[in-house]
């Protein structure tokens, strides 16, 4: 392959590579997405990339940060869904149902004790990135673990401070966190 900036026309960078490959050259996308470059990539069917380059391609950081939360945090939502991680039936979850917790139901949904008050009729009523990353002992005991660096999104678009943001605010309204994000940037 030539140099990347070889591709470069009208301030687009159209390529043509695998998923691997687009991996590896991540770090330089990064450096040129900074600059103004728009990034394409041809005939590529993968969602993860997809996402990468919309995020890459969206130039005010609110408006980037935001793409990248709701996305991860629809794509943790389908992942727990369709692989019925915690299978919620009449407000138990797997780990409730097998009396592996100390409440008796809501699963994890409990800060001190007392039941997260973002918790209304059976459903959460923010979109908080860090408790959709959070995965119980019942859970870690199954073999199921998921980290912040397991997803590109947020492994490539944050540093350590914003990663910590992401993984330990429990309980906080996304506009917040994005807010921290930010000024951690």
């Amino acid at each position: 392959m030539n140099s990347i900036k070889d591709y470069i026309i009208n301030n687009t960078i159209i390529l043509d590579v695998n998923q691997k490959e687009f991996i590896k050259l991540l770090p330089k996308l990064k450096r040129l997405s900074r600059k103004g470059i728009i990034i394409k990539i041809k005939n590529s069917k993968s969602k993860e990339i997809s996402h990468i380059l919309n995020a890459f391609n969206i130039k005010d950081i609110r408006k980037k940060y935001e793409y990248i939360y709701d996305t991860v945090c629809d794509c943790l939502d389908n992942l727990f869904m369709n692989n019925k991680y915690c299978d919620f039936c009449n407000d138990k979850c797997n780990a409730n149902r097998e009396g592996c917790t100390r409440h008796s139901n809501n699963g994890c949904c409990y800060i001190r004790g007392k039941l997260c008050k973002h918790l209304k009729n059976h459903s959460c009523t923010i979109k908080c990135i860090s408790c959709k990353l959070f995965v119980c002992r019942y859970l870690k005991r199954n073999a199921i673990k998921i980290k912040v660096n397991d997803i590109k999104l947020l492994k490539y678009f944050f540093n350590r401070k914003q990663k910590e943001i992401i993984e330990y605010s429990f309980y906080t309204p996304k506009d917040k966190i994005i807010d921290r994000l930010i000024k951690k940037r």
